[in-house]
């Protein structure tokens, strides 16, 4: 049906086009005959205006003519006249003898030579006149000449726009009649494309009404999709609720990761200070040992002397080597929990090396201990249990500014500290006054 209809159109304006080429060429014919007919009467004219040129032309030839022969009769008057003068001049000498008479006579006929003379003048100045006009008429002649060539060309190119013009009209003509057959034909296609309209109209009926329920059955789904939408959309809000949330909870998690993080680290550096406070308590706990040990290397001097003494001695001393071994035990138990294991395989080594360090000689304590004041037995005038007791309170200050954090884990350990270093000191005060 679509292209029935487009074929009708386009046979519709190729007519219109044939028609309204008919009508310029129509139009070209009649402009070209009026141009024709006004060329016609121009070369008319043109021909009247010769014609009265070519009579004035001849008119002034026979004048010229007339004037000629009377040029050439005054130029026969004038050689005469001038003969007459010479034949006078030459016999003026001669004659001047004769009679005034003569003279006379010779005069006159010099006055009618002169004004001869006088009339040649005249002539003359016609004659040049005469030949200016015919200089002009010349001119105007060639003028007139390229004029008729111009016109005969032009004629001619009439001739041939005319010619031409006929046989486009020919085939115009020709172009007509096909285009009216068209016609006739395109007018029979009109009637079959009628009966073919009429039944797309029907068919097109027929698909309003189904696209009408189409229209419908869209329409109720995109209530549909409109419904899903808004519940697609209320769980993205829902979800961005709890991607929201996700992220706050995120922060405040990096928040309580960072400060637990900067508790780890405190905790390290806090462990890094037990142990070097272990490290020290126990080179304290060496040097006591080896302070014990002196003593006892002292006391023991005197044990051949006094046996009941010696016998006590040694209990002591092996009581006191109990104690230090217990207090050592409870220092190291003093150590962070996260490193349990470590510290109790550190404990046998150090109870191990304090037993053999006990027996060894004296090594000089470090510079910035708690006993730097104090030194050896022999250098100063100090009781030993004196030394012991101010050991014993630099051990507990010590301990407590080591454990700061830990207090509450490490009381049992501290409390057995506390009990084992007086019991130390109880021994030594006890040896000291025996």
């Amino acid at each position: 049906m679509g292209q029935l209809e487009e074929d009708s159109s386009l046979s519709f304006a190729k007519e219109e086009q044939r028609v309204e080429k008919s009508e310029a060429m129509d139009l070209l014919l009649l402009e070209g005959k009026r141009r024709i007919h006004e060329l016609e009467d121009e070369i008319k004219r043109r021909d009247e205006s010769e014609k009265k040129m070519y009579d004035s032309l001849v008119a002034q030839t026979k004048e010229l003519a007339k004037t000629k022969i009377s040029i050439e009769e005054s130029r026969q008057e004038i050689t005469s006249l001038r003969e007459i003068l010479e034949k006078m001049e030459g016999s003026s000498e001669a004659a001047a003898s004769q009679s005034s008479s003569s003279l006379d006579s010779l005069e006159a006929e010099l006055q009618s030579a002169k004004e001869k003379e006088g009339n040649v003048a005249s002539l003359k100045a016609k004659m040049n006149s005469l030949k200016n006009e015919m200089k002009s008429t010349r001119e105007a002649k060639e003028n007139n000449l390229r004029v008729l060539d111009d016109l005969a060309l032009a004629l001619k190119e009439v001739r041939t726009e005319a010619i031409e013009t006929k046989e486009e009209a020919s085939m115009i003509k020709d172009e007509l009649e096909k285009s009216k057959d068209e016609v006739e034909n395109l007018k029979l296609k009109l009637k079959n494309i009628e009966v073919m309209y009429n039944e797309a109209k029907n068919e097109a009926e027929t698909f309003k009404y189904i696209s009408e329920i189409l229209t419908l059955e869209a329409e109720q789904n995109l209530m549909q999709w409109d419904m899903k939408e808004t519940g697609f959309v209320d769980c993205i809000k829902k979800l961005e609720d709890e991607k929201n949330a996700a992220q706050e909870e995120n922060k405040i998690l990096l928040e309580s990761l960072t400060e637990a993080q900067n508790m780890y680290r405190k905790a390290m550096e806090e462990n890094e200070e037990l142990r070097d406070n272990k490290k020290q308590a126990v080179y304290e706990a060496n040097y006591v040992t080896k302070e014990t040990a002196s003593i006892y290397s002292r006391n023991k001097e005197g044990s051949n002397k006094l046996s009941p003494e010696n016998e006590n001695r040694k209990s002591n001393g092996s009581a006191t080597f109990e104690i230090i071994r217990e207090w050592k035990l409870c220092f190291v138990k003093s150590k962070v929990i996260n490193i349990k294991m470590e510290v109790e395989d550190e404990t046998k080594n150090l109870i191990k090396e304090s037993d053999e360090e006990s027996e060894s000689d004296l090594s000089d304590p470090p510079r910035g201990s708690i006993f730097d004041v104090v030194e050896t037995l022999e250098h100063q005038k100090k009781p030993a249990f004196v030394a012991i007791d101010e050991a014993m309170n630099n051990s507990e200050e010590f301990y407590h500014l080591g454990t700061g954090h830990f207090y509450v884990e490490n009381n049992k350990t501290s409390r057995k500290k506390k009990a084992l270093l007086s019991r130390f000191s109880d021994l030594l005060k006890i040896r000291t006054l025996h």
